[in-house]
């Protein structure tokens, strides 16, 4: 039942299918640029893997390369593995008596490597664009 609901929740109905690069055009994500940051990873819960944020921050400088080629193997591929993909999602109920499934929130906590690259994409290929369209005066969103 709780599954169920939380699917209904996750289907995009209006979902397009990405516009696909040539190789030239692709972003290369650089080891530094990937070391900083895990240096910036703050103490936060972790996700399926239940490996800790400390792991990725104290061992960076081994991890880095590593990182690296699974992220710029990933966009090459467009493909994002599987078994990082796998999240905790834990249920929050809005309201103190819970009558329904309704009355529960679901926040999902994807692994620190998920999260780490989500970030790593965003600051190689969107941020640059939202700075050249957004007025200097909107920061909310850079």
């Amino acid at each position: 039942m709780v599954n169920d609901e939380i699917a209904k929740r996750s289907i995009n109905d209006n979902y397009e299918k990405p516009i696909e690069f040539a190789l030239e055009d692709m972003v290369q994500f650089r080891c530094v640029d990937i070391s900083w940051q895990l240096a910036k990873l703050l103490p936060t819960a972790s996700g399926a893997d239940r490996i800790p944020f400390w792991i990725w921050k104290d061992f960076r400088d081994s991890l880095t390369p590593i990182i690296a080629y699974l992220v710029n193997w990933s966009v090459y591929e467009g493909n994002f593995p599987c078994v990082l993909k796998q999240t905790n999602v834990i249920l929050i109920p809005r309201t103190e008596v819970v009558e329904s499934i309704k009355n529960l929130c679901n926040v999902s906590l994807p692994s620190l490597f998920a999260r780490t690259f989500e970030r790593i994409v965003l600051s190689k290929t969107l941020i640059p664009t939202l700075d050249d369209c957004l007025p200097p005066n909107m920061h909310a969103y850079r």
